[in-house]
């Protein structure tokens, strides 16, 4: 299993990235560019003959592409174009090699609904507010149980997307 931050295109900004290397920058800030330095990546990655691929930040049309020519099948978290109010235009994923495993359950999980879990009057007037403001930042989750073709092996891969801001105490 490899686990893997893309960062999102909708993410990548001259600003938010300041400090990046020339050369760096001339790939990253050009789609074009960087969805063939991206598929390259994803390609070298294959070569380690790996079964199951965690991904977070996913552009979905410039990853599905190269990931289901290799035969890998996908869960993602739901996107929607834009982004808009509490969704994403990023997914976080698991792939995993269609040949070698099959899908037999799967579960999303929005951590944003954590927030609001027993959530009452009291607490909300509490000092805890904050801890429940800080929850709610388009948290996002996937898990499966995939089963082994061959061997009948089943194992659960979780993968998350959260967000972390350095300037916060967590």
């Amino acid at each position: 299993v490899v686990s893997w931050n893309i960062l999102a295109q909708n993410y990548l900004s001259r600003r938010s990235h300041r400090k990046l290397p020339l050369p760096y920058d001339e790939v990253v800030f050009v789609p074009k560019r960087r969805q063939a330095l991206l598929s390259k990546t994803l390609k070298r990655l294959l070569s380690l003959e790996l079964d199951i691929l965690c991904l977070q930040e996913v552009d979905l049309e410039l990853v599905d592409a190269t990931l289901s020519e290799e035969q890998f099948e996908v869960i993602s978290t739901p996107t929607t174009k834009g982004g808009g109010a509490g969704s994403r235009v990023d997914a976080c994923c698991i792939y995993w090699k269609k040949d070698e495993w099959e899908l037999l359950d799967q579960e999303f999980i929005c951590f944003d609904d954590l927030s609001s879990m027993g959530a009452n009057a009291s607490l909300l007037a509490s000092n805890l507010q904050g801890l429940k403001q800080s929850l709610l930042r388009r948290n996002v989750g996937v898990m499966v149980r995939l089963q082994h073709k061959e061997t009948a092996t089943k194992v659960v891969v979780t993968n998350s997307h959260l967000y972390w801001n350095p300037e916060y105490d967590y």
